[in-house]
């Protein structure tokens, strides 16, 4: 670890499995541990929180900002099986008024592009509707992103897997958001955490035998 960049390290960390992880981050020293706390992702703090000594759950809550802090307690009310324990707070949200312009020229500053935009109301924020960013290239600048919506699917924090595992193959889906009460978007399932799952069930079952 003391070779590689904490960016590094942190992508790193955030590609291996979850006693993998911890094993790792409670052998960090102080400093180092808390820069790539700063670097992951909130839901893959959130999958391995509980497991973590003592102090270093102490430390975790001390480096982490307020708006970071807040997303972590919501992601911790829910068990790892159900929409609301999946969900990553990372998603790219763009205004259901923009054009294909609009977008694309955001996209652009992104290193990591994207594969979906979720579409949501221009005051209140609620979610309107999934544009695929492969469907938008090429596409006239002008036209209105609302052309583009290929799916209007979205799952409740208490959705539980085996249920989100039916809405994505039925609608053949790359991510799905999860919306609260009031329709608005409080974090986002892919395909890949999907499989991840699956991946984890069947590895279960096969220890189990």
């Amino acid at each position: 670890m003391d070779v590689l960049d904490n960016d590094v390290a942190a992508q790193a960390i955030g590609e291996v499995d979850d006693e993998t992880q911890i094993s790792i981050l409670e052998e960090l020293p102080s400093r180092d541990f808390k820069d790539i706390i700063n670097k992951l992702p909130v839901s893959e703090i959130a999958d391995i929180f509980y497991r973590l000594n003592p102090d270093k759950i102490k430390e975790v809550l001390r480096t982490l900002s307020h708006d970071r802090a807040i997303k972590l307690e919501r992601l911790l009310v829910f068990p790892e099986d159900v929409a609301g324990g999946l969900m990553d707070d990372n998603y790219f949200r763009q205004d259901e008024e923009s054009s294909v312009g609009e977008a694309l020229a955001r996209l652009a500053a992104y290193e990591n592009q994207p594969e979906v935009i979720f579409l949501t109301m221009t005051d209140e924020r609620q979610f309107k509707g999934t544009v695929l960013v492969k469907d938008i290239v090429g596409k006239e600048y002008t036209k209105s992103l609302r052309e583009f919506i290929s799916s209007e699917q979205y799952a409740k924090p208490e959705m539980e897997f085996d249920q989100l595992l039916r809405l994505f193959a039925q609608y053949n889906l790359r991510s799905l958001p999860v919306l609260d009460k009031g329709k608005k978007i409080i974090g986002v399932i892919s395909i890949d955490t999907i499989l991840r799952k699956l991946e984890e069930e069947e590895e279960e079952k096969n220890e189990a035998i």
